[in-house]
């Protein structure tokens, strides 16, 4: 719900129509488009289930669902993203979000109605800058790290992001 990003999204392609809305209640109508993404929005929203079954609401049916979000399996998203952990900044953290378990958000999705759903995680995307700012004086050796991470293999379980994806039933039951 960033204004920022939707004047900058106005200004690379206003020819398109952007809306700011809430992910649980979207001011569209049933079965309107064929993508619904969720960017790194996922672990920001408190009612997780009440977004992905709006998101099934709005796609058609055989619509792909797709989303991107950091894994609280990931050694660094564990010890310094959640709050359960004493190393845990809330420098730059909103106030609901959370690193999410893979096999939970997989339910979830599931749970949406969404079929042939799918996950990897993925590691290897680098960071630009993060909170707390005095962390991004060593983010160039965390990125080559977690460029080992992903080359290793481990990145394909124990990545920092879960990328999930699935779809409308073909037939809406």
């Amino acid at each position: 719900m960033s204004l920022e990003a939707l004047r900058a999204a106005r200004a690379r392609a206003p020819s398109q129509p952007w809306i700011q809305a809430d992910a649980c209640r979207l001011p569209c109508a049933a079965q309107s488009f064929d993508v619904a993404a969720f960017s790194s929005v996922l672990h920001h929203i408190p009612d997780r289930a009440a977004a992905l079954a709006e998101a099934f609401r709005v796609l058609r049916p055989g619509g792909l669902l797709f989303a991107f979000d950091p894994n609280v399996l990931h050694p660094a998203m564990a010890l310094f993203r959640h709050p359960s952990s004493p190393f845990y900044n809330a420098e730059g953290v909103s106030p609901h979000e959370r690193p999410l378990l893979p096999s939970v958000l997989r339910r979830e999705v599931q749970t949406a109605g969404f079929v042939n759903v799918a996950q990897r995680a993925q590691s290897d995307i680098p960071y630009r800058a993060v909170a707390p700012r005095r962390l991004n004086a060593i983010l160039g050796a965390y990125n080559r790290l977690d460029r080992l991470w992903e080359l290793s293999g481990l990145g394909r379980w124990f990545g920092t992001f879960i990328v999930s994806w699935g779809r409308v039933p073909e037939a809406r039951g």
